[in-house]
């Protein structure tokens, strides 16, 4: 019982930092996206954009169709006012796409000043997933 209880002790040095343990996730789990997503928050809040970023794109090759992923990606994108780059990030999730990217990329459609594109992946998506009233509530605002 000690020798498993010193291995363990000595394996959460490995995590003495988020950083680290995210670090960690990317390395021994590839195909999981949310060690990618939790090291780019943290690098996007200590304001390290770019690297945050570039682990996202990493992340992205890795499992191409992460919601998680693109999601988060998109997000950035539309930060910057690249709204076109955004939806086409979020259309990357295809048949993985979720509630959220849905929204995300029918308002960068909005924003990028495609409003019919952006009216018909609202109505796409309320067809989905008509219980959804965070898309209902942004169909009305952006005036669809």
């Amino acid at each position: 019982l000690g020798t498993f209880a010193l291995l363990t002790w000595d394996r959460n040095l490995d995590w003495e930092t988020e950083e680290a343990f995210y670090s960690d996730l990317v390395e021994k789990e590839p195909a999981s996206p949310v060690g990618y997503v939790g090291l780019s928050s943290l690098l996007r809040a200590q304001g390290r954009s770019e690297e945050a970023e570039a682990w996202l794109w990493r992340g992205a090759e890795a499992v191409p169709d992460a919601p998680l992923v693109l999601q988060d990606l998109g997000m950035m994108a539309m930060s910057r006012g690249n709204f076109a780059e955004a939806e086409r990030i979020f259309a990357r999730a295809g048949e993985r796409e979720t509630t959220d990217l849905a929204r995300c990329r029918a308002i960068a459609l909005s924003r990028s000043g495609r409003p019919e594109a952006a009216r018909d992946q609202f109505e796409r998506s309320l067809a989905r997933w008509p219980e959804c009233a965070d898309l209902w509530v942004d169909y009305a605002v952006h005036g669809y």
